[in-house]
């Protein structure tokens, strides 16, 4: 996925493109994360949020969790946006 997600992501920015890259598979805090790193800006988490039996607004605050910590363990620059 990373491999793909990347080279889309160059080829984009290589064009002088503005495409926003989306990734509706599987999202957990790992997947998201690689997902981002690669170069994603649009995660569909549907199970992830929707097929929680905390709800939706615990499982979002998990993933975004999940998403930070991975980031600041990194020391990666990857900004985060809540939409």
């Amino acid at each position: 996925m990373e491999t793909k997600l990347k080279e889309l992501s160059d080829l984009i920015h290589e064009a002088g493109g503005e495409a926003s890259v989306e990734v509706d598979y599987a999202i957990d805090g790992t997947r998201a994360w690689r997902a981002v790193a690669a170069g994603a800006d649009v995660l569909v988490a549907g199970r992830s949020i929707f097929g929680q039996v905390a709800g939706r607004a615990a499982a979002i605050s998990e993933l975004r969790g999940q998403l930070e910590l991975r980031r600041v363990q990194r020391g990666a620059p990857v900004p985060l946006r809540h939409q």
